[in-house]
């Protein structure tokens, strides 16, 4: 029973914990150790609703992001800003060295970056300008930096999607950076920069008739 309790903020009517605890002159070892790696693993997580809103799953099309050489050097300015504020841990996820290359070796994952997976950017928006689909991220809206253009949506490129569908932004995100990866014999370690990837909301362009009929109602 407490092992539903343990992935919940709720308390188990009938928890026994307490008692062996106090039986046992302290804490289970193995106990400890839970405690530590749950604490471990919400190091740095915060409840991040994305300045766009949420979008339904069946909504997202995958899309690709291209950055110039000032773009990517605005990536690591924000990404240095972020990591400055605490809103990305870039520890490991306070992982040790031989605890990262335990758990490259026993997954399928090849490396590990130091932000993990990656941390949605602050604030980030589309802009059309200059026949080019622009991605702005920054702390706030007041302070944005271009990071790139959006290259494709789907299979298509942006424009041309566009002509099928409503095209959102939203989500753009942080990844990348350093990481460690399992050598032949050791952890190795390399200075990777930062990048950034985003993800496309869509919905189907309705015809003029349907529009009409809409207004007309």
């Amino acid at each position: 029973m407490n092992i539903y309790y343990y992935f919940t903020t709720k308390k188990a009517p009938f928890d026994i914990s307490p008692k062996i605890e106090k039986l046992l002159g302290g804490k289970p070892r193995e106990a400890e150790e839970n405690e530590r790696l749950r604490s471990r693993g919400n190091r740095g997580r915060q409840s991040v609703v994305p300045s766009t809103g949420i979008f339904e799953k069946n909504s997202i099309l995958p899309a690709t992001i291209k950055s110039n050489q000032r773009e990517t050097h605005n990536i690591q300015v924000l990404a240095d800003q972020m990591i400055r504020n605490n809103f990305v841990v870039a520890d490991y996820s306070g992982l040790s060295d031989d605890e990262i290359l335990d758990h490259l070796q026993s997954s399928n994952e090849t490396e590990m970056n130091a932000i993990g997976e990656g941390m949605p950017f602050p604030y980030f928006e589309l802009r059309e300008e200059n026949s080019e689909a622009n991605i702005y991220a920054g702390m706030n809206q007041m302070n944005l930096m271009r990071i790139g253009r959006v290259a494709s949506v789907g299979l298509s490129d942006y424009f041309s999607a566009k002509k099928q569908y409503e095209l959102y932004l939203a989500q753009a995100v942080l990844i990348g950076g350093p990481r460690k990866f399992a050598g032949r014999s050791s952890l190795m370690s390399e200075e990777a920069p930062y990048e950034a990837k985003i993800q496309m909301a869509y919905k189907k362009r309705e015809d003029e008739a349907t529009q009409t009929r809409r207004r007309t109602y």
